[in-house]
């Protein structure tokens, strides 16, 4: 029972969102000053207009997570009027295709809130009055279930405003929630939690970047006199300057500073962008070494010729099963390890 996925979209370039490994966020990135209108939190957030969108796809990204219910919340910054998102099941490994709904949460036109349907139909509509100009914190609970037995709450910065278990939240003969969808009509968003069990509050997702090089350093860097160097971009540049490992294996590791992290840990999510070389197979799982251990996330990445992200969420310190705390991640490293190599490279 734990945080599953954390995102703060301070790892993409400014000029487009992009495609992670099974996370789709189509919409522009926006930097300027810590709680502006440009971000909460970290230096980033997305904006998002009318055909903007983000897809999570919890199979494939939450490993191999398939719920029946989901606890999830996010941070917006409201413009204007016409906003929603719902959860959804994808019926298909590719997150692109047309998702079949469960239910969803909508903005009305005149700013309430509603939860539809499967069928989209109008369930409950909320009194309270959603705020434009200001960051506001959302949390949703979503149970997938037929009239009776599903249930749907919303919160709005931690007062429940939508409470309902009588509406038909089960589509077809699906069985369990497949994903996410959130769409946004001028707005902006950020520090977005899902969890397995419950509400976590106004969440901040902090972003750090590699800045000391870790015990493991097996992967040979490509240019410069460090291999965190090659590595700390905070927009990627791919083949610019990388890491690159050659056989099954092979770790690399890496050290962060939190400075300015305060307050309770929820998670630690690891970011790995990588590719492989054409015509090899490969493979990678997250690693997080702290204690003088090694531990590894239990979901294996199967690489492509393109980069791509992959996360790996550790709840807790695994080498304490505590909550993490800013000295235990200052202590820890943070990378990966080849599982799986044919031939020649990794470059990551």
């Amino acid at each position: 029972m734990a945080i599953r996925w954390l995102e703060g979209f301070d790892h993409y370039g400014t000029s487009t969102a992009g495609r992670e490994a099974y996370q789709k966020v189509y919409g522009t990135i926006s930097n300027g000053t810590p709680n502006t209108l440009y971000n909460r939190t970290g230096g980033q957030a997305l904006s998002m207009s009318y055909s903007h969108y983000i897809y999570i796809d919890f199979l494939n990204m939450c490993n191999s997570w398939e719920p029946t219910e989901v606890w999830l919340g996010f941070a917006c910054y409201h413009t204007t009027v016409d906003f929603g998102f719902g959860i959804v099941y994808f019926p298909y490994m590719n997150i692109s295709a047309t998702p079949t709904c469960h239910g969803n949460f909508y903005f009305h036109t005149d700013g309430t809130w509603e939860i539809k349907s499967t069928s989209n139909s109008l369930v409950e509509q909320s009194t309270d009055i959603y705020n434009t100009g200001v960051w506001t914190y959302y949390e949703a609970y979503f149970k997938m279930g037929d009239a009776g037995t599903g249930h749907a709450i919303l919160k709005m910065d931690g007062k429940e405003i939508i409470n309902d278990n009588t509406g038909d939240y089960k589509n077809g003969s699906y069985t369990t929630i497949r994903g996410v969808k959130i769409g946004v009509d001028s707005a902006w968003v950020d520090d977005l939690y899902i969890d397995d069990s419950q509400f976590r509050g106004p969440v901040k997702v902090h972003t750090f970047f590699a800045d000391a090089d870790g015990t493991h350093s097996d992967f040979t860097r490509n240019t410069g006199s460090n291999d965190y160097e090659a590595v700390d971009d905070s927009v990627p540049d791919d083949d610019t300057t990388y890491v690159e490992g050659t056989a099954t294996g092979d770790k690399s590791t890496f050290g962060i500073t939190t400075s300015g992290l305060s307050g309770r840990v929820v998670g630690a999510s690891v970011f790995n962008r990588a590719r492989k070389t054409p015509g090899d197979y490969a493979s990678i799982k997250t690693l997080v070494r702290v204690g003088g251990s090694d531990y590894l996330f239990g979901q294996e990445h199967v690489l492509s010729e393109n980069y791509l992200g992959f996360y790996g969420i550790f709840a807790v310190n695994p080498d304490t099963s505590n909550m993490w705390t800013a000295t235990s991640l200052d202590n820890a490293e943070f990378g990966l390890q080849i599982t799986a190599l044919t031939t020649t490279t990794t470059t990551v």
